[in-house]
C-alpha cells in the first residue's frame, strides 16, 4: 500500500475511535453491564460514604446541626430541609447539586464552616460526582416497600422558616398523600402551664406542609408565635374526631399524640 493511502487510513481510524461511536450515554461500550455499586443511588452513597465515614460524627440526638445520616435518617435528614447554617438553602435540593449545601461542604465551597468530613480528607473525586448525579437525578431515597400501617418515626425541632418562630417536623415510616395533611389533621395546642385541657389552651393555626414535593415522608408544622420556656406544644397526628392523614396508599396512618417544649 502506498505510504500518503497508509497514513490516510491510519488517521481515518483515529477519529472513528474518538468519535463516541459505540458508547451509550454513559460513555461505556454498548452491551456493557455497568457495576451496580457505581450506580447514582442513596443505596450506594449510603454503603460508601454516609455510613463508613460521616455516621463517625451524624448519628444519635447529638448529630452536629441536627444531620443525621445513618440508613435510618439520612433521606429525611437531607432531602429538602434547610440547612441550619445557610438558611437559604436546602440541604439537598433535588435536580440542583450546585445549591444543594451537601454537595457545597463536600466541595469546601460552602459559605460557612470548613468542608466535609470535618478533620479528615476531602472525599475522593468519584464519590463526590456519585453524591451529584443522585441529586441531579432528583435524589429518589432507597426504594422501600409501603408496608404495614404508616407510622411516626419522630417528632423533632426543624430548621427555620422565615416568618415563624419556631419549627417541628414531624417523620413518618411511608410515603404520605400531600393533599390529606392540613390543620384538621394535624392538631397543635400551646399551653403555657404545663397542663392541656383548661382554659390556656391555644390551638395553633400555623404553618403545615409536606417538608418537601420530594420528601414525602416529612411534615413541617411552622408556629407562629414566641417559643419559650413556659410553652409546651402537644402535637395530635389524627386525632379521635378529627380527619384523617393517608400514606400513599390510601391507608390511614397510626394516631399518635406528643408533648414537647
Amino acid at each position: 500500500m502506498p505510504r500518503l493511502l497508509l497514513l490516510f487510513c491510519i488517521t481515518l481510524s483515529a477519529c472513528n475511535a474518538g468519535s463516541g461511536e459505540g458508547l451509550d450515554a454513559s460513555g461505556r461500550p454498548i452491551g456493557e453491564t455497568p457495576d451496580p455499586t457505581d450506580l447514582p443511588t442513596l443505596a450506594n452513597i449510603q454503603a460508601r460514604v454516609f455510613t463508613p465515614i460521616c455516621t463517625q460524627c451524624h448519628i444519635g440526638a447529638a448529630a452536629p446541626q441536627g444531620l443525621r445520616l445513618d440508613v435510618v435518617n439520612s433521606f429525611n435528614d437531607l432531602v429538602g430541609v434547610r440547612s441550619r447554617e445557610v438558611g437559604s438553602l436546602f440541604r439537598v435540593s433535588p435536580s440542583d447539586p450546585d445549591n444543594s449545601y451537601l454537595v457545597q461542604k463536600i466541595q469546601g465551597s460552602a459559605a460557612v464552616g470548613a468542608q466535609m468530613p470535618l478533620g479528615g480528607p476531602p472525599l475522593p473525586a468519584d464519590d463526590i460526582l456519585l453524591i451529584r448525579q443522585w441529586i441531579a437525578d432528583g435524589a429518589a431515597p432507597i426504594a422501600t416497600t409501603n408496608s404495614g400501617v404508616t407510622k411516626v418515626v419522630s417528632v423533632e425541632s426543624g430548621a427555620p422558616i422565615p416568618g415563624m418562630a419556631h419549627v417541628i417536623r414531624v417523620l413518618f415510616s411511608n410515603d404520605l398523600d400531600a393533599t390529606t395533611i392540613h390543620n384538621t389533621s394535624i392538631i397543635v395546642h400551646r399551653s403555657s402551664d404545663d397542663v392541656f385541657g383548661n382554659d390556656d389552651d391555644i390551638i395553633e393555626f400555623g404553618h403545615i406542609v409536606m417538608s418537601s414535593v420530594a420528601n414525602r415522608r416529612a411534615i413541617e408544622i411552622g408556629i407562629p408565635y414566641s417559643r419559650n420556656s413556659d410553652n409546651w406544644y402537644r402535637v395530635a397526628i389524627s386525632p379521635e374526631g378529627s380527619a384523617i392523614i393517608l400514606d400513599a396508599s390510601g391507608l390511614p396512618v397510626q394516631t399518635y399524640q406528643v408533648e414537647l417544649r
